[in-house]
């Protein structure tokens, strides 16, 4: 496949998959107020809380699953879940999670943090400042990051003859 086939076929594909999304967003919505009125039965996994729903159709039965039991991958230090769970557990809650402070980014994209950087720091400073603070892999190597852009794809001009 030559290049420009795989850009126009790319696109094509992309407009699809969006249309389909969208189509799809539809069905699980009617499927999910079929669901939230119908007879639920046990979960498959007697470990789990929770009840599932079969929605029917006419080649296949997709079901329905509603758990109860999702388990908090993390909380705050002094929040209301740690809190109850520091109380119930004691010290063996440190078995099950580790405590760990995180700085996060306040601004809202890499290249506001870039900006905020340089009107805070010297010009010698801010680029010492947003090296230091990209992100990198296992080896130290600053990671990046590569995409196909297609919502920003634009018609190809003909050349004119």
């Amino acid at each position: 496949m030559k290049l420009t086939a795989a850009v126009d076929r790319g696109a094509a594909i992309t407009a699809e998959i969006a249309k389909l999304k969208t189509e799809l967003d539809s069905c699980e919505q009617i499927i999910l107020f079929s669901a939230l009125l119908g007879d639920h039965v046990d979960l498959a996994d007697p470990e789990r809380e929770g009840k599932q729903y079969f929605a029917n159709g006419n080649t296949v039965t997709v079901p329905v699953v509603f758990t109860s039991d999702l388990v908090a991958g993390s909380f705050a230090e002094d929040s209301i879940l740690h809190n109850r769970a520091k109380e119930v557990a004691g010290l063996k809650l440190s078995e099950f999670y580790k405590r760990k402070v995180n700085f996060e980014l306040i601004s809202k994209s890499g290249l506001a943090f870039r900006r905020e950087v340089a009107a805070t720091f010297d010009a010698a400073t801010a680029p010492q400042v947003i090296t230091a603070c990209l992100s990198r892999d296992k080896n130290g190597i600053p990671k990046s990051q590569t995409k196909i852009v297609w919502d920003r794809a634009t018609s190809t001009p003909q050349d004119a003859e």
